[in-house]
């Protein structure tokens, strides 16, 4: 190999890994209107944020900085905690103080489901964490956590649990946030 073609091989392979470590910004501007509450991270260096107040959901690149509204949401929503579920691309989504959560498809932004979790007034459905069969919603005003199946998300309507299919699920192991 010449001495030119190995520079050139040196060059591009310094060039590149400078590229490749090229620090991420250090803060992402979301719309004015927006007020960021939660977020979470998809695939790669996705990167969801919710508003509080109008439920809008945010997708944006931590690698970048660049992103756009990706849901849309009606009126009356809003987005607190969120994580995303990889294996069947959802973001699940914490309702805040109307006492629902919701479900996005990560691929679209459509609704996979909007979910009613208790019947209880002055609720903040504030936080999810999603494990391998159940998304669990911390409800901060009124100290439990709610199961919800996620194999349930495929019906067409969900329907509030009774009061003591509610009570079982306080019971049943998710502590008191």
């Amino acid at each position: 190999m010449s001495r030119f073609r190995k520079l050139a091989l040196i060059v591009s392979t310094v060039a590149l890994t400078v590229a490749a470590a090229a620090p991420f910004p250090a803060s992402i501007p979301v719309p004015v209107d927006f007020a960021p509450e939660g977020i979470a991270t998809g695939p790669k260096s996705t990167f969801y944020a919710g508003s509080l107040i109008s439920g809008d959901i945010y997708r944006g690149s931590l690698r970048t900085g660049e992103g756009a509204i990706f849901v849309d949401a009606p009126p009356g929503r809003q987005a607190a905690g969120m994580k995303v579920e990889r294996s069947n691309h959802r973001l699940w989504v914490a309702g805040g103080l109307n006492a629902k959560a919701y479900v996005y498809s990560t691929r679209d932004g459509s609704t996979v489901a909007d979910l009613t979790l208790t019947a209880t007034p002055g609720t903040l459905i504030n936080d999810v964490v999603v494990t391998n069969d159940a998304a669990y919603f911390t409800d901060s005003f009124h100290r439990r956590c709610t199961r919800f199946r996620s194999d349930r998300v495929a019906r067409s309507e969900h329907r509030r649990p009774s009061r003591s299919a509610a009570r079982r699920r306080r019971s049943s192991g998710c502590s008191p946030t």
